[in-house]
């Protein structure tokens, strides 16, 4: 019972085993499709962590919307996996605005099941964007932004009948191959 001892959790999508390198846009779909279908596990921590209560644990980053890290594409460190050269494809795209809003969905359903959830910021620092474009997913720094997120339409009802209640008792749907095109 050493006060000093706790957990903390860091779950992110950006950082993780699977940054699966996408080469299309046909692969950027099947990744966003991979992360939504892989967050609702993301409660399985959560929930093994709640079990201990006395251990405080810190949920250290709260979720976001990215799949790639193209924040930091300006980095040293930085990565591509594929994604960030192809953004603009994703901004008035009604299946990236589908599955986002599932992606957010199911991130809401497992993070409450155990400690609760907090989005990584309220508002980017220079986004690029203005005041008359929040709300629109223009820039990757906005998928990290609860106040572009919110906004955007693609966070769920916090409402206890919300959509978010029944994000993860299905699949997401594996419409990836034809994106927009989908009959």
């Amino acid at each position: 019972d050493d006060p000093n001892v706790y957990a903390a959790l860091s779950l992110s999508h950006t950082t993780t085993v699977a940054d699966v390198a996408s080469s299309t846009s046909t692969d950027d779909r099947m990744k966003m499709f991979y992360h939504e279908a892989t967050s609702c596990i993301a409660r399985s921590p959560i929930e093994y962590a709640s079990c201990y209560k006395q251990v405080p644990v810190l949920i250290s980053s709260g979720f976001d919307l990215a799949i790639d890290d193209c924040v930091n594409q300006d980095g040293k460190t930085f990565k591509d996996y594929g994604q960030c050269g192809r953004f603009e494809e994703t901004v008035d795209s009604n299946w990236w605005h589908r599955h986002r809003k599932s992606f957010a969905a199911r991130q809401v359903f497992a993070y409450e099941r155990g400690l609760g959830w907090s989005f990584a910021t309220w508002k980017f620092h220079g986004d690029g964007g203005s005041e008359d474009t929040t709300g629109v997913i223009d820039t990757p720094a906005k998928l990290l932004s609860l106040k572009d997120v919110a906004a955007a339409g693609l966070m769920p009802s916090l409402k206890k009948k919300s959509v978010a209640s029944l994000a993860c008792l299905n699949g997401p749907e594996p419409d990836f191959i034809l994106g927009d095109d989908t009959l």
